[in-house]
């Protein structure tokens, strides 16, 4: 399944879309879902919490095994995972009933279902009134500005799971690990226990309920077997010949645990899974009854567009008993929730908690970048400027032509609403997306004022000379600002949001979560491509028409599309419209994700472009050698779509088979918007010297009416494989008359039926 993009026109982009019109009113459907939510917050409270969780819980399983039941829509399996959050956070938010609760039936489900569902049907509807009602009320509306606050409520409202479940045990030992100090000296448990027993929370939530059935499957086999060896089998089981083997095996407690797994809450027992010691066990739960403020007076009380319980604490304590129904609520924010329970109990070791998660992040950042960039230079951190006036920057990497300037914010975005905390979130966000993207910008802009300039370990006089750095040296300057808070559905768009007061100057910087540069640094097999995605990543970023709602979308978009900004042109060519709304692209890369987590042992593809083989061997060659240019040279290579990848394939083979034919060199030459002259180098073929080599490319050049062309010499060995590339860049832009002149001469002498030629259809 690949991604779709759906070209829509906007008349008037000061309107807001008129299916508002038939909505209704704001504040009607405001009423009607405060309606909605206390209609089901009296139908939870009526029934006990355990056997209503207990059946939220199984549905939830049942609609999401694989296999089970096909039939089941995205649709239902999502409502299954809002039923059930639904059910916790009125369960810990609203006042215990004193009466006797009802027993849950079938009935009693369904109208819980159905409020549910109710409840989210009208969400959609909501945003959209709310959007009218305050175009209609407030005297300096802005689309564009309520448009991205619309996209950071509805993202809050109806999105979990930060990152895939093969990072999620990743992404907290790799923060915490430093910190093993003060998580010991709070919880007096050794992390790295504690790391053993999230694992062991994630497979029992992942894989608990298979090995369950698989377990009492193989247990009652193991009776039937057993009660066949009681005296007096006739080849009929009896009860009591039945019930004497469970006892005389020690049966019985494995059957009942293993039924209990399959078919009661002993998966989700945390308690019972794992070591947590009390303390941490209480600070990650809430008891029914204990959230006081999301039923608190005021707007939106019982609705999910407040910080509902779960996001403050992922547990649900029920009979002294620790319960995690579900595994992304507790990773989602289990890293900054253990954070914050250590600094409230030793908040004289704030100060040091934040050096240490800096430090950290900043470490992971570069490496993880250093990983994808392999052999380059890495500084980090670095300080320039005149002595006792510095300024800091935390990293720069250095790869070939190119300079990456990183910038890293470890702080936390907030634990306030977007919608009812909008104040206080916008200002994080300038924190964590606008400050690093601007500390960025002024080294490069120091670097482009000062062309050369010297780089220090430190801010004083013993400081060292790291490095002397020349503009002239960087073909390309690139800002990768880094977070630890996941805000990709902002950060995918981050030069677009200026609407919401947070600025980023250039089209070069990329803004980036670190879930999300883990998975780049886990799937880039070549630096050379990664450079190559980055410039396309910056055309995306200057395109109008590319929004997409994560990170990860344009990498699944460079995948499949390679130079995306120019699909997007070519989507509304010819057509009015301003427009185009992207789905997700990123199924490939899901399910390879998905794959190496529920088979580790397996041999799994990463997802990558279509490629010829020549080309990428071309690349990959490029790549070991570590010649100067290496990276423009590739860049320009992979700028092209497939007809023209297959245009090279093709003219190197026909142009091997040529030269064994004639016992000469045979050229070939491609002319067009990307123009290449290459040569193939094999044993019995000498390649004419470099003179010669330019002089046929600007020859062509020349008569082909183009200025640019790169020139590749490609060795062969005697099986035909690609050992040796050099290459170069030739220009006739700037070639005088007289010179032109002489080109043209001598290329009519050195033509006689050397060349063959190549038109790509495109770029």
């Amino acid at each position: 399944m690949v991604g779709w993009a759906v070209v829509i026109r906007m008349n008037n982009k000061k309107k807001v879309m008129s299916k508002g019109d038939s909505l209704g009113d704001f504040k009607d459907i405001c009423k009607h879902i405060d309606v909605i939510a206390t209609k089901l917050a009296k139908e939870i409270i009526k029934y006990e919490p355990l056997e209503l969780i207990h059946r939220g819980f199984w549905s939830n399983v049942y609609q999401n095994i694989k296999g089970l039941n096909d039939q089941i829509s995205e649709q239902d399996r999502y409502l299954s995972g809002q039923i059930l959050e639904f059910i916790q956070n009125y369960l810990v938010s609203l006042k215990p009933v004193q009466e006797k609760r009802y027993s849950l039936d079938d009935i009693g489900w369904k109208r819980i279902e159905k409020l549910v569902s109710d409840f989210n049907d009208h969400m959609l509807p909501f945003f959209i009134l709310r959007s009218r009602y305050l175009q209609d009320n407030l005297e300096k509306y802005d689309i564009e500005k309520d448009s991205l606050h619309t996209l950071d409520m509805m993202h809050w409202w109806g999105v979990r799971g930060n990152r895939y479940h093969e990072h999620q045990i990743v992404q907290v030992s790799e923060l915490l690990l430093p910190q093993k100090k003060f998580f010991e000296e709070v919880f007096n448990y050794e992390i790295e226990e504690f790391l053993n027993d999230l694992e062991k929370i994630q497979h029992t939530l992942t894989f608990g309920f298979h090995e369950a059935m698989q377990e009492s499957i193989s247990l009652y086999e193991e009776t039937v077997k057993a009660a066949k060896e009681q005296p007096g089998f006739d080849n009929h089981l009896t009860l009591d010949q039945i019930q004497n083997a469970i006892k005389e095996t020690g049966l019985r407690d494995k059957s009942m645990d293993a039924m209990e797994r399959a078919f009661g809450l002993a998966l989700c027992d945390v308690g019972k899974l794992t070591n947590f010691p009390t303390l941490l066990l209480e600070e990650l739960s809430w008891k029914i009854g204990g959230d006081k403020d999301f039923w608190a007076g005021g707007m939106y009380a019982g609705w999910p567009l407040r910080v509902t319980p779960l996001r403050k604490r992922p547990l649900v304590k029920i009979n002294n008993i620790y319960y995690c129904f579900d595994m992304n609520n507790f990773f989602d924010n289990l890293y900054r929730r253990i954070e914050t329970i250590i600094l409230q109990k030793i908040p004289e070791k704030k100060e040091a908690w934040k050096d240490i998660r800096k430090d950290t992040s900043e470490n992971l950042a570069l490496n993880y970048l250093a990983s994808l960039l392999r052999k380059a230079e890495v500084f980090g951190p670095i300080y320039y400027g005149k002595i006792g006036f510095r300024k800091e920057t935390d990293g720069i990497i250095i790869f070939d032509d190119v300079l990456v300037i990183v910038e890293v914010k470890s702080g936390p975005l907030d634990t306030g609403s977007p919608l009812l905390d909008f104040d206080k979130h916008q200002k994080k966000l300038v924190e964590l997306i606008e400050n690093p993207a601007t500390q960025a910008k002024n080294f490069r802009e120091y670097l482009t004022t000062n062309k050369e300039i010297k780089i220090y370990d430190g801010n004083s006089k013993k400081s060292l000379v790291q490095k002397k750095l020349k503009l002239d040296s960087f073909r390309k300057i690139y800002q990768c600002t880094i977070s630890i808070e996941n805000i990709t559905h902002l950060t995918s768009r981050a030069r677009k949001l200026s609407p919401l007061g947070v600025q980023v100057h250039t089209s070069a910087n990329w803004s980036i979560s670190l879930d999300d540069l883990r998975v780049y640094g886990e799937l880039f097999e070549s630096s050379l491509q990664f450079l190559h995605f980055l410039e396309q990543r910056e055309l995306a970023e200057q395109s109008e028409l590319v929004e997409l709602n994560d990170e990860l979308d344009h990498l699944g978009l460079y995948l499949q599309k390679n130079n995306y900004a120019r699909y997007a042109d070519e989507l509304i060519e010819g057509k009015n419209s301003v427009r185009v709304l992207w789905d997700s692209f990123t199924q490939e890369i899901d399910d390879y994700f998905t794959n190496i987590f529920l088979d580790k042992g397996g041999v799994h593809t990463k997802p990558n472009q279509e490629m010829p083989i020549i080309l990428r061997e071309i690349i990959i060659i490029l790549e070991k050698q570590e010649k100067p240019g290496r990276a423009r040279v590739s860049s320009f290579l992979l700028d092209g779509a497939s007809d023209y990848r297959n245009t090279i394939e093709d003219a190197i083979k026909q142009s091997l088979q040529r030269q064994k034919k004639v016992n000469r060199p045979n050229p070939f030459f491609i002319s067009g918007e990307m123009s290449v002259c290459a040569f193939c180098v094999q044993n019995e073929i000498k390649v004419p010297n470099e003179d010669w080599r330019k002089d046929y490319a600007r020859y062509r050049l020349l008569i082909s009416g183009k200025d640019d062309a790169l020139i590749l010499v490609i060795h062969f060995d005697r099986k035909n494989i690609i050992i040796n590339v050099d290459f170069d860049f030739v220009s006739i832009a700037k070639i005088l008359f007289m010179e032109l002149e002489r080109i043209r001469i001598r290329g009519e002498q050195m033509k006689i039926s050397m060349t063959t030629y190549h038109f790509p259809t495109s770029k």
